[in-house]
């Protein structure tokens, strides 16, 4: 989990100035898929 927060994290700093909201719906998406997986 921690690495793909920082996976996710890294790029959005530099590419989400103005798109705050589209990030963390992906954010909340990725974490979703993420825990599917995970269990």
């Amino acid at each position: 989990m921690t690495g793909a927060f920082y996976l996710f994290n890294h790029p959005k700093k530099t590419i989400n100035q103005p798109s705050i909201p589209g990030t963390i719906e992906r954010i909340n998406r990725l974490t979703k898929t993420l825990q599917n997986i995970v269990l």
